[in-house]
């Protein structure tokens, strides 16, 4: 047995509905209700969501930059430089591991077109503080919930707070639809102009929802740990592992929205599965030297995605490797910064004093903590990366 590092349970009844969905509007509608925003789109990725939200900001301001974190996901650079626009990197906490507030308000200027603080984690990053700032200096704040859909953030959905968000259902998600994203606003104006821009999205060709529903049954067979044990030989060379240089620009498929329906459904107990295992392998980990838990901020209600945690940098592989000998597929993330996977000069684009990202990078390591997670198997990984962290220290 290996438990894979993210898994989605993906039912019999999930696929069924996929079939038999005839269009994309009731996901739509139900999201609407969900996220209690005025509207909602869907599209084929969550980068897509985001390119369209920079394009209709952008249509309607001559402003060019972009504020990002310094740590996310590498990929979120691709839209804005598509959108035309330049990227500009705020440090992160590594109290929270999300966008450090203040550090993104030092980046606003008057050519400043949004900021864009990512939910790391499933952990809502602090908005009121940057809000305040994006306001103040005229900017956008454009929410990156792709690995959030169904936290809370003092009441309110995080996605649906600021100016606009956007989500992804890529397979690491709390649903997924193997590819798939969202946006959303409360701004009829934006919305409208983003729905302008979105009718540009390709119709899914034939071949490719052909594609989708063969992609869809594999992920429903592969996650499971036991069969995961057996084929890991063969599906480790389909691992992402480098930066990726393009992202999809389709339309959804109503075969997709049937599967996400379905599985909102049980959103709730998604949701209780992976913050129960979450709590527990933060309970084995916390007090422990040399390993930092991020803080989850007064009133956030998390989806945890992983439970993160640093661990000092020369332990790292250690600590890795101990929860891989459990059975248990603990991983890295992002080994760089988003500016260092893209070979971007820091210092021309504000990540020259990134240097909390970048220690980021060098020391995260995530323990996965999805339904699939068998909780025994959980302990023993948390308990194997915790030992190591004494051993190696001292302790």
């Amino acid at each position: 047995m290996r438990v894979p590092s993210a898994g989605v349970p993906i039912t019999a009844a999930d696929l069924f509905r996929g079939l038999t969905e005839r269009d994309t509007v009731r996901l739509r509608d139900e999201f609407v209700r969900f996220l209690d925003v005025s509207h909602v789109g869907l599209t084929g990725t969550g980068c897509a969501a985001f390119f369209l939200i920079l394009r209709a900001l952008a249509a309607r301001s001559d402003r060019t930059e972009v504020v990002l974190p310094a740590y996310t996901a590498p990929v979120v650079l691709l839209p804005v430089q598509q959108a035309g626009l330049r990227p500009v990197f705020a440090d992160v906490s590594l109290d929270t591991f999300n966008l450090d507030p203040a550090s993104a308000a030092d980046r606003l200027g008057r050519n400043t077109l949004a900021v864009m603080p990512a939910h790391m984690f499933g952990i809502p990053c602090e908005l009121e503080e940057l809000g305040r700032a994006c306001e103040a200096a005229g900017a956008a704040l454009v929410e990156d919930a792709a690995s959030a859909f169904g936290a809370k953030l003092n009441g309110r959905a995080v996605g649906a707070i600021g100016d606009a968000g956007f989500y992804s259902f890529h397979r690491g998600k709390q649903m997924t639809s193997v590819t798939g994203g969202a946006w959303a606003t409360d701004d009829p104006d934006l919305a409208e102009a983003i729905e302008a821009e979105a009718a540009a999205l390709d119709r899914t060709p034939l071949r490719r929802r052909a594609g989708l529903l063969a992609r869809t049954f594999a992920l429903s067979l592969v996650v499971r740990p036991r069969i995961y044990g057996l084929l890991h030989p063969l599906l480790a060379g389909y691992k992402d592992t480098a930066p990726h240089d393009d992202f999809e620009f389709h339309a959804y498929t109503a075969l997709q929205a049937g599967v996400i329906r379905s599985m909102l459904g049980r959103l709730d107990a998604i949701i209780e599965a992976r913050n129960t295992r979450a709590r527990r392998a933060r309970a084995i980990l916390e007090n422990t030297e040399g390993i930092i838990l991020p803080d989850v901020p007064e009133g956030a209600e998390p989806v945890f995605n992983h439970c993160p945690l640093l661990v000092p940098a020369e332990l790292r592989d250690r600590c890795i490797s101990a929860g891989l000998d459990t059975g248990v597929e603990c991983t890295i993330l992002y080994g760089t910064t988003v500016y260092g996977a893209y070979n971007l000069d820091g210092a021309s684009c504000g990540g020259h004093d990134c240097r909390r990202a970048a220690e980021l990078a060098d020391r995260l390591v995530l323990v996965p903590c999805h339904p699939l997670v068998p909780m025994d198997k959980l302990e023993q990984a948390a308990e194997a990366i915790r030992n190591t962290v004494r051993r190696g220290t001292g302790q």
